[in-house]
C-alpha cells in the first residue's frame, strides 16, 4: 500500500561498500514485482523456461542477490508478505482495475506492431502469484540466504 515516510526521514546518501558485512532486510514482494516489471523480451513478455513458467523474478533474484553477496558480502535476509489487511481491499482493487486497463493497452498496441509502447504497459501488468513466490523462496533456499 506504501506509506510516505520520507518527510520524517534524513536522507543520506551511502556506498554499497559501506555495507560491507551488513545484514539487510529485503522487501521481497517489491523486488519481485520489480524483476516482473522489467526483465521481459523487446514486446513487454516476460522470460519463460521450456514448458512456459515466468522466469523473470528468479533471474532478477539470483543475479541480484548473488551480486551483493559476492561483490559487497552484503547478508540478505528476505521478507515476505502475509495475506493484506482487510483495510488494504479498496486499494487492491484500484491497482487489479489498472493492471487490467494497462493489459488491454497493451494488447493493442501489439496489434498495432507499437513494441515501445506494448513493453510500457506490460510493466504495468505482472501479478505476483503464490507460484512465483514459492519459486522464489525455493531459489532462495539454494542458495543459502534466509527469507522470512
Amino acid at each position: 500500500m506504501g506509506v510516505d515516510i520520507g518527510s520524517i526521514l534524513v536522507r543520506r546518501t551511502i556506498s554499497l561498500e559501506s555495507l560491507r558485512g551488513k545484514m539487510l532486510a529485503v522487501d521481497a514482494n517489491n523486488l519481485l514485482y520489480q524483476f516482473l516489471a522489467l526483465i521481459r523480451t523487446p514486446r513487454g513478455i516476460p522470460l519463460r523456461d521450456d514448458s512456459g513458467n515466468v522466469t523473470s523474478h528468479l533471474i532478477g533474484l539470483m543475479f541480484r542477490s548473488s551480486h551483493l553477496m559476492s561483490d559487497y558480502g552484503i547478508f540478505l535476509v528476505f521478507v515476505f508478505d502475509g495475506r493484506p489487511p482487510t483495510f488494504k481491499e479498496a486499494e487492491i482493487l484500484k491497482r487489479r482495475k489498472a493492471r487490467e486497463k494497462a493489459f488491454k493497452e497493451y494488447e493493442r498496441a501489439v496489434q498495432e506492431g507499437d513494441y515501445a509502447k506494448a513493453f510500457s504497459k506490460a510493466v504495468m501488468t505482472g501479478r505476483l502469484s503464490q507460484n512465483l513466490v514459492s519459486d522464489a523462496k525455493r531459489l532462495l533456499s539454494l542458495l543459502g540466504i534466509s527469507y522470512v
